[in-house]
This record gives structure tokens, C-alpha cells and sequence, in this order.
């Protein structure tokens, strides 16, 4: 028997001396225990051993005689043996293991340190404000209300807008508030093709949408305890300097409430334009 089809076998749970008398016995057809041991090398002291196994595994047949006679099972019916055997391993070990993962949850649980409940941390810079914005949009489970500002396009926006449909489609619930005065810029640009193809259609649904007069700042909440708070850029008002992340639920409900009033004031439901309202 070549390497790799022993190495196979002890894979499949036989021993060194198991691969060999099973393989012997293969070539050798109905043989005793004297035959097997010279053949495939097992010290006569152990072969009985080794060949009793391989019955009660359902490797090999045994005729009752002076001297017994064994014979091997085809390699189809044998595999098929040893699969069911270690399936039925594994599930035990797999269940000694969910024991075991539950009994370490009950032990370990009372020594974890509780996050505090508020958290606060910040993205300095245009490109790393907008990645770190996406990337807690990426996060969000349940719900997400965005109020929106893009006074001028850039190509990075696409990404924004990419994150926002992302989130509808795996069905976080999302409300998005747009400035009027937004409104030319972003049907100008080349995201426009992307929000009519792939935003629109869940309008009414997951997605919902209104327009809001005059000025507002960028802000989201996200799962209802998650703040995301825009800071423009003082040196240039059309870019941001960073983005705020406060995980805190009070203040995450505060500007929830700030977000339904900017929600009932405005002016136009883009729900009801599409007929979906």
C-alpha cells in the first residue's frame, strides 16, 4: 500500500498496524492470522489484537475454524464503515465541545469588563471622515437616519451613496433627509445614475426620503445608539474636517429627536413623488 493511501487511512481512525493488515488482506483474500502477521509485518503477539479490531469495525469477516479465516471488506463498503464511525465521533466530540463552550461562558462572563456607555472618538481629514462614515454605515443592524449635505461632488461620494444602498438591501430600515439646494448637484453628477438604478426602487420600502429647506448639520444616528456628527472644514465650508462617532444612547436619542422634527418639517417627500408614499 502506497504512502499517501495509509496516511489516508489513519486519517480515517486506523492505526499503523490496522492500515497494514487491512491492506494485506486485500491482496491476500481469505487468510489466517499467521499470514496476515508475515505479510504485513505485525508482530504475531499483536495481530489478533489488530484483526479483532478491524471486525468489530466492520473492516474485515472472520470464518470460524482451526485457525480462523479473514477476509476483507471491498474498499467501497469499508470507507463507507469508517465514515459513519467517525461521523459519529465528531458529533460526540462536537458535543463535548458545545459543553465545554458553555460551561467557559458561565465562567468567564462575570470577569468581562463592562464597556462604559459612552464612547467617543473622532476622523480628522475629508477622506478619512467620509471612510469612517461608510464604514459605520457598513456596521448598521436595524435602523439609520442620515441627514445629508453635498454642496459639490466628488467622486469618493459614490461610495457614500454605495454604503447607504448596501445597508437598505440587507434591510436596515433607512430614513435619508437631502437639502434642497443639494438636489442640482447631486442630479448632476454621475451618482445620479447610481441612485436611479439602485436606490429609487426601494423607496417606499426600506428607503425613504424627503427634502429639507435652508441649513442643517450632517449628522446620522445609526441602531439608535450611534451618534455620527459632520464638522465642516472652517478654512473651506464645502469639506469636512472630521466626523465625530458617539456611541452613547442619550445623545443618540436627542439627535434622533432633532432628526423627527427635520422629518415632519420637510417640504418635500420623495415617497409620494414615486408613488410609493
Amino acid at each position: 500500500m502506497d504512502h499517501e493511501a495509509a496516511d489516508a487511512l489513519k486519517g480515517m481512525g486506523l492505526s499503523t498496524y490496522e492500515s497494514s493488515a487491512y491492506a494485506a488482506l486485500l491482496r491476500l483474500g481469505t487468510v489466517d492470522a499467521n499470514k496476515v502477521s508475515h505479510t504485513a509485518n505485525i508482530p504475531f503477539g499483536r495481530v489478533y489484537d489488530v484483526l479483532n479490531t478491524l471486525v468489530e469495525r466492520g473492516l474485515l469477516t472472520v470464518q470460524e475454524g482451526r485457525p480462523k479465516l479473514y477476509h476483507a471488506l471491498p474498499p467501497r463498503a469499508a470507507m463507507a464503515a469508517l465514515l459513519s464511525q467517525r461521523k459519529r465521533e465528531l458529533d460526540d466530540h462536537y458535543a463535548e465541545l458545545t459543553r465545554l463552550a458553555s460551561d467557559l461562558e458561565t465562567r468567564l462572563s462575570p470577569k468581562v469588563k463592562k464597556d462604559p456607555s459612552s464612547f467617543y472618538s473622532a476622523s480628522v481629514g475629508e477622506d478619512e471622515s467620509r471612510h469612517f462614515l461608510i464604514e459605520q454605515l457598513a456596521e448598521a443592524r436595524s435602523t439609520m437616519d442620515v441627514a445629508l449635505e453635498v454642496p459639490s461632488y466628488r467622486p469618493a461620494d459614490k461610495d457614500l451613496f454605495a454604503a447607504l444602498v448596501a445597508a437598505v438591501e440587507r434591510g436596515v430600515n433607512t430614513r435619508i433627509l437631502l437639502r434642497d439646494a443639494d438636489i442640482p448637484t447631486i442630479l448632476d453628477s454621475p451618482v445620479s445614475e447610481t441612485i436611479a438604478r439602485e436606490m429609487v426602487p426601494h423607496i417606499g420600502g426600506g428607503l425613504h426620503v424627503r427634502v429639507i429647506e435652508g441649513e442643517t448639520v450632517p449628522f446620522a444616528v445609526v441602531d439608535g445608539e450611534k451618534a455620527l456628527v459632520g464638522v465642516k472644514n472652517p478654512a473651506d465650508p464645502t469639506t469636512y474636517f472630521a466626523t465625530v462617532y458617539i456611541r452613547d444612547p442619550k445623545f443618540a436619542s436627542e439627535l434622533a429627536g432633532r432628526f423627527d422634527a427635520l422629518w415632519q418639517a420637510a417640504t418635500l417627500d420623495v415617497d409620494a413623488i414615486v408613488g410609493r408614499g
